[in-house]
């Protein structure tokens, strides 16, 4: 047996580790045939006092096996090179066993004037090992490995938070940039894969790192029509910077929400706009059951998963996970089932939250600052903020924007305003408009102290008494003095969505009307009122969906719950990934009380003419009853890929209604997966 420490146990390949890391996840079975009795374990060697053990107990029982454990922690000071020793396990005066162990120390990497420089040669199978110190506030860095013989060398590097990268081959070298790299120790590794001769290398580290005094600019309480001046002394620490701008900046913030449902491999999704503007992606997922679990991720605009390294799979509330300066075009993202579902017909309904931030120019700040500064040296950053005097906003939070030839760094802002508030809830009604003892409509009267005349957003949540979700809060006004404003809630959303009572208002938040925050209220807003005082829908829609595709008909089975027997009307329509209409459809039928199926059919002769594979989306349905809409779903449903060949135009396809129970995902007629690919057969 052989124990090789490690700073990437999991990965098994960097077997080293620099001044100050810890290898704690050591741990070893004892297992013996006999009783042994004054069972004593020591550790010997170079390494005795970098290790701490769990030790054996005295005594072992025959046939008894005995888990203990192992750290290694390499002191601060020591030098770089290959450390030995052995953990002795022995009774009385007879050793019974001798764990090698083995300590590689790395050796430091210094950079100097933003770069680093490492040479050596390797052979065979060798390694060799380097550290970095990382600096806070370090934008990027790049790690190169450049050699000139007709060998192969890899290139591996390993985070503090043990994030794992390989270099990424051009000609003989191997190069890795990492963006906003984490501060701590990095440890580097470089191998030679069975070279037959000494391959000598260099290996490259540049570095950009701009230090700003202060770090941030906070203006606290400040007046609107007020100007401020200030100056940020700069200090590079990396390489040169030529041809500097600079640039005030303010995110804005657009929130959307989504709702849908998946049962086991089935996959979900929507399409997300991104813009050269957009900076950031962070969405938040949460589902109704614990028990089972999807997993959520990034898809770019190529078709290929940019999955998260956490908080992506699970069930309950899951992220967020987010993305940092996206590439522009056509991302998704796609929700999956993958474990817990007890049947081919259950399903999990979920909640998908995106906030997508956007970088515009802050007109409200000035900026001045040297053309170049060269590397380990300083230089002054003048800035002015003037506050518009008809501002509304109560906070703005931005940063000014330092660009060079090939890097970007950011000196936040943050400007507090006396001005606008949020005063919380100033009256609340029902209204029963049948006079049946249920009420139809909540009605929430919120107050406003405005400081100048504007159009107003609010938005938030109202919630049951568990914090689940009954209905979003989205309302826009004008006022042009402070006074309240009134937002309605459905009964039927309340009945349907709270599960408890009292209930609540959650995160409610003021906007402008170029959706810039404005304020927050913080304090409890607490409504007396129980969901089941509330009017029940006459029918909804479940949010579980039906394929039953054949070659001749796309039809897709949309689950109903109906309270109220009566005739019902179901209306949607059929779009491709391209958003092109392939079909729209209406139905009716007289329902029971109790759980239906509505199938909906389409002529695919549309799909077909449009010949390229795509998944088919249900969108614009609607439930009606007497010709009053009931419930409606932009985006009800997503299919896997199908092939428009492989289906064979014959009859206009006809609606129908059946009380049989949803079954899981897939055609009646056989829907079957071909290189990714829905084939109807």
């Amino acid at each position: 047996m052989d124990l090789d420490t490690g700073a990437d146990r999991p990965q098994k390949k960097i077997y080293a580790l620099a001044p100050g890391d810890e290898d704690w996840n050591l741990r070893f079975v004892f297992f013996c045939d006999q009783e042994i009795k004054n069972l004593k374990t020591s550790v010997q060697g170079d390494v005795a006092d970098w290790v701490s053990l769990q030790i054996l107990p005295e005594t072992i029982l025959a046939n008894d096996q005995k888990v203990f454990a192992a750290s290694v922690t390499v002191p601060q000071d020591a030098a770089p090179g290959l450390y030995n020793g052995t953990i002795e396990i022995s009774k009385e005066n007879e050793k019974l066993l001798e764990i090698p162990i083995n300590v590689n120390v790395a050796m430091p990497l210094n950079i100097t004037r933003g770069v680093g420089n490492k040479t050596g040669s390797l052979k065979g199978n060798e390694w060799h090992y380097y550290y970095l110190e990382m600096m806070p506030g370090t934008t990027e860095f790049e790690a190169s490995l450049v050699w000139p013989q007709d060998t192969n060398l890899d290139l591996f590097l390993l985070s503090p938070t043990s994030e794992y990268y390989t270099g990424e081959k051009i000609s003989k070298q191997k190069i890795k940039k990492i963006q906003a790299p984490s501060s701590g120790k990095w440890l580097i590794a470089v191998h030679s894969e069975n070279a037959s001769y000494a391959a000598n290398y260099t290996l490259q580290i540049e570095r950009s790192l701009l230090e700003t005094s202060p770090i941030r600019w906070n203006l606290q309480s400040a007046s609107a029509g007020t100007s401020t001046k200030t100056q940020f002394a700069m200090s590079n620490l990396g390489l040169s910077m030529q041809n500097l701008s600079y640039t005030g900046v303010i995110e804005n913030t657009s929130f959307k929400e989504y709702e849908g449902s998946v049962g086991l491999k089935e996959v979900w999704n929507v399409t997300i706009n991104v813009t050269e503007k957009t900076s950031k992606l962070s969405a938040r997922l949460s589902t109704d059951n614990s028990g089972q679990e999807v997993l959520y991720f990034f898809e770019n605009p190529q078709k290929e998963s940019v999955r998260p390294p956490y908080n992506a799979l699970g069930s309950g509330d899951l992220g967020p996970i987010e993305l940092l300066r996206p590439e522009p075009g056509l991302w998704k993202i796609k929700v999956v089932g993958v474990s817990g579902f007890k049947s081919p017909n259950e399903m999990t309904a979920f909640k998908l939250n995106l906030l997508q931030y956007v970088s515009e120019q802050w007109d409200w700040i000035s900026i001045k600052g040297p053309e170049r500064i060269e590397s380990d040296s300083n230089g002054t950053v003048e800035a002015n903020l003037t506050i518009p005097r008809d501002t509304s906003l109560p906070r703005l939070d931005g940063y000014i924007k330092i660009s060079s030839d090939s890097h970007t760094f950011e000196i936040p802002v943050s400007v507090t305003i006396a001005g606008t508030r949020l005063a919380g809830l100033t009256k609340e009604e029902v209204m029963d408009s049948d006079k049946d003892g249920l009420f139809d409509v909540l009605t929430l009267s919120f107050g406003l102290n405005i400081t100048s005349p504007g159009e107003y957003r609010l938005n938030g949540v109202l919630a049951d008494c568990r914090g689940g979700r009954i209905e979003a809060i989205d309302s826009s006004f004008s006022l042009n003095e402070s006074g309240s404003m009134m937002v309605n809630a459905s009964g039927t959303d309340i009945w349907r969505y709270g599960k408890c009572g009292p209930m609540m208002i959650q995160n409610l938040i003021l906007y402008d009307k170029s959706g810039s925050y404005i304020d927050r209220f913080d304090k409890e807003i607490i409504i007396n009122r129980q969901p089941k005082e509330f009017q029940s829908p006459a029918a909804y829609l479940t949010g579980e969906y039906v394929n039953r595709t054949t070659n001749s008909t796309i039809a897709i089975g949309v689950n109903v719950t109906v309270i109220k027997p009566g005739r019902y009307e179901l209306q949607g329509i059929i779009v491709d990934d391209a958003g092109d209409e392939a079909g729209e459809e209406s139905i009716e039928g007289d329902l029971s009380a109790g759980n239906a199926t509505m199938l909906m059919q389409f002529d695919p002769t549309p799909f077909m003419s449009q010949g390229e594979v795509s998944a088919v989306h249900l969108v614009d349905l609607v439930l009606s009853r007497e010709g009053r809409a009931l419930e409606r779903k932009n985006d009800a449903w997503s299919s896997q890929d199908m092939d428009p060949q492989a289906f064979e135009a014959e009859t206009v396809a006809m609606g129908s209604v059946s009380g049989l129970p949803v079954v899981k995902l897939g055609g009646v007629g056989g829907v079957r997966l071909k290189n990714g690919t829905a084939i109807i057969s």
